[in-house]
C-alpha cells in the first residue's frame, strides 16, 4: 500500500513541476545588479509594512542595508504607498457588495549626492471581492489578506524592475 502511494506521490510532483507550477513567491528571483549590493532604503513610514517587507525582501538576496544614505552608494526611496477601494456592485438587499481594491506604491533611486539616478517609478497591484454585510469579521480578514497580497506584488514587482537592464544601464551611466 505504501508503495502505491508512493508513486502516486511522485507522478503528481512530476506533473505538477512539468506543467510550471510554483508556489507563489518560489519563483525565479531577479538578480540585482552589484552597484545595489549596499543600500539605504528611505521611506515617511521606517516602521511600517511595506518598508520591513522590502527590508526583509533585499535582504533574503543578500543585500546589505545601511543606516544612512551616507553609508551606500545608492538609497531606494519609497516615495508613497496607499490602499484605495471602490464599490464595483451591490445586491439588491443591499447585504453584499462588490469592490475593487488597490494598492499602490511609488519609488525612485538616488546616488549618494542625493541626485536622482531612476526617476520615480510607480507600481500597482489590484485585486476584487464580496463583502456580506452580516459577515464583518470575515470580511474585515478578507480585506486584510488581499491588502498584504497586494504588497507583497508590489515588492516583488520593484525587485523585477530593479534586475531589469534599464536599471543596470542607469546606474552604470554614473
Amino acid at each position: 500500500m505504501s508503495f502505491l502511494r508512493l508513486s502516486f506521490l511522485a507522478c503528481l510532483l512530476t506533473v505538477l513541476t512539468a506543467c510550471g507550477f510554483h508556489l507563489r513567491g518560489h519563483g525565479s528571483v531577479a538578480v540585482l545588479p552589484s552597484q545595489l549590493k549596499v543600500l539605504f532604503v528611505e521611506s515617511k513610514q521606517p516602521y511600517g509594512a511595506l518598508t520591513q517587507e522590502v527590508e526583509q525582501m533585499l535582504r533574503g538576496m543578500g543585500v546589505k542595508l545601511v543606516n544612512t544614505a551616507q553609508a551606500a552608494p545608492y538609497t531606494l526611496a519609497i516615495l508613497s504607498a496607499q490602499t484605495s477601494q471602490q464599490t464595483t456592485g451591490m445586491s439588491p438587499t443591499t447585504q453584499v457588495s462588490t469592490y475593487a481594491l488597490s494598492y499602490s506604491m511609488t519609488y525612485q533611486i538616488m546616488d549618494k549626492a542625493g541626485h536622482i539616478v531612476v526617476a520615480p517609478r510607480s507600481l500597482m497591484a489590484s485585486r476584487s471581492y464580496a463583502s456580506n454585510s452580516n459577515q464583518i469579521l470575515s470580511s474585515n480578514y478578507e480585506y486584510a489578506q488581499l491588502e498584504n497580497d497586494m504588497r507583497r506584488d508590489v515588492i516583488s514587482q520593484m525587485i523585477n524592475q530593479l534586475g531589469a537592464k534599464e536599471i543596470l544601464q542607469a546606474l552604470a551611466a554614473i
